[in-house]
């Protein structure tokens, strides 16, 4: 984990082409279903003593600056966060050729030669067992 939960860009791409699985959560402060769905998965998660990482990514930030520091807060120690300026998610998702941007939206990358190629979509609210089944039927 990195200090104060929270990733530049660099550590963001590093993060995205490791050859490990990783979920990312893409949310937004404005989304009501959102926030509670990341303190679902962090639940989930701890239940299930699940390792595999998880990236809170906030986008189409409204500006509620409060809002996004007490969630950076309380979910820090579960999941790396970071947040992202409307340019940047426009590139991340054209870059994946993931779609429009919708929220919330959970990418489950699997394990992958460093290309991104290798990676489902979720959208709406999702539970991590829902995810991990995927990753397993993908698992050689």
């Amino acid at each position: 984990m990195v200090e104060d939960g929270v990733l530049s860009q660099d550590e963001i791409h590093v993060l995205l082409h490791t050859e490990d699985p990783l979920i990312v959560a893409v949310w937004a402060t404005w989304c009501e279903p959102c926030l509670p769905g990341l303190f679902r998965l962090s639940r989930e998660r701890s239940a299930s003593f699940s390792a595999i990482p998880i990236l809170a990514l906030a986008v189409q930030d409204s500006g509620d600056q409060e809002l996004y520091t007490q969630a950076r807060q309380m979910l820090s120690r579960e999941f790396y966060m970071a947040r992202l300026q409307p340019a940047e998610e426009q590139e991340l998702f054209r870059r994946l050729d993931a779609g429009p941007l919708v929220v919330p939206t959970y990418l489950l990358f699997h394990r992958r030669d460093g290309t991104n190629s290798g990676f489902e979509i979720f959208r709406g609210e999702q539970g991590l067992e829902n995810m991990l089944n995927n990753l397993k039927r993908t698992e050689p």
